[in-house]
């Protein structure tokens, strides 16, 4: 496939206390190796988070820096101005959105060091394109397929994309939807939907044959769930609001809730992985002095910091989170947090990497960077 430089941008994932209250959505092949099975069970424990620490604690020692090199560091084909990538495949894949076109769409997209794959008539749209009139990308799994929502005909559906035709799942007819979460490595695509006629809400989900399943459902009176991720093992997070009480949960077959004051933390929840952890970053506007957390059935541990301005952007399946701290790009590896530029000593490289935005479980970062007087997007290899 020849190279196709495009403008992207994506939409974020975090639940804020504010949209929870009102409970308003915030709202290298691509193709996966099927699976068949259910999502992996929680365990009732977590041998690495044991509660939440007293105070912060003192980072262990860090390793020298490491040397960037050529092979360690890659400029992506594609342009930065205009554009938000938030997603790293296991493979090596940066996903997001086009800023909308002429059509008033925004376009989904892939690209890796060699290529770029951007949403077309063909390998998305199936040929209907007149006839999509709303196009939200809202999450990708470790394999590097996508997920998200459309309204084709009139009609709400919900999507998943590996770079042939969108697989389309209908909705229920009145209701449309909120957000979608996945896919999980299975294919397992979730959907929060909703019925304004009835205020109903009830949680979708998918498998690839298209056999549908309830997970939830209930008539928003001040109560309901809020989807903020899924595992690629297929466990879901959301949040639930039981009038002004907000309590984050996770499903693997049934929902159980998280030891964690949600309300009081000041954060709010970003990413959810395979073991079972769920990522919270601080929500400095709302006052306080908020810090990051990862979560479990287990309890919470605080996450480290550099500054009290730091946010924490995501985490992958071996714990390791990225973010920013300062105005610098971070990375935390086994617990340890590190200055992304002295860790990969990127002026060695010509680089001066300026965000960090999504790490894969093989500790590859991609960001933002300046590189030959540009902006430019990078794939960071730190193994």
């Amino acid at each position: 496939m020849g190279m196709r430089m495009t403008q992207i941008s994506t939409q974020g994932i975090g639940c804020t206390v504010a949209c929870l209250l009102s409970l308003v959505g915030c709202g290298d092949s691509l193709a996966p190796t099927p699976r068949n099975g259910t999502p992996s069970a929680l365990s009732a424990s977590d041998a690495a988070i044991t509660g939440v620490a007293a105070a912060q604690a003192a980072p262990a020692a860090k390793p020298a820096a490491r040397t960037a090199s050529a092979a360690m560091v890659t400029a992506l084909p594609l342009s930065y101005t205009g554009t938000l990538l938030d997603h790293l495949s296991d493979p090596g894949r940066a996903t997001g959105i086009r800023l909308a076109n002429a059509s008033g769409l925004a376009l989904p997209v892939s690209v890796s060091p060699a290529d770029v794959v951007m949403a077309s008539e063909r390998n998305f749209f199936g040929n209907d394109r007149r006839r999509w009139t709303l196009l939200r990308t809202t999450s990708a799994n470790p394999l590097g397929v996508l997920g998200g929502h459309a309204v084709v005909s009139g009609r709400h559906i919900a999507w998943s994309w590996n770079g042939t035709p969108a697989i389309r799942y209908a909705v229920p007819a009145g209701y449309t939807i909120k957000t979608v979460v996945g896919p999980s490595d299975d294919g397992i695509l979730v959907a929060d939907t909703y019925n304004p006629a009835t205020y109903e809400q009830e949680i979708l989900s998918w498998q690839t044959n298209g056999g549908r399943t309830s997970l939830y459902r209930i008539v928003q009176v001040k109560s309901g769930l809020q989807l903020f991720g899924m595992a690629s093992n297929g466990l879901i997070g959301a949040i639930e609001r039981d009038g002004i009480l907000l309590t984050p949960k996770l499903y693997d077959g049934q929902w159980h809730a998280l030891p964690f004051d949600y309300i009081n933390c000041h954060c709010e929840a970003r990413r959810v992985n395979a073991r079972g952890q769920v990522l919270m970053s601080p929500l400095p506007d709302l006052g306080g002095d908020p810090y990051g957390y990862l979560v479990t059935r287990a309890g919470a541990s605080l996450l480290p910091r550099a500054d009290p301005n730091t946010t924490y952007a995501d985490l992958n399946d071996l714990g390791d989170v990225v973010g920013n701290s300062g105005g610098r790009p971070i990375v935390i590896l086994d617990g340890v947090l590190h200055d992304l530029n002295a860790y990969a000593d990127s002026g060695a490289a010509g680089w001066q990497f300026l965000s960090a935005v999504a790490i894969n479980g093989r500790r590859q970062v991609l960001g933002a960077g300046l590189w030959q007087g540009q902006t430019r997007w990078y794939r960071l290899n730190l193994r």
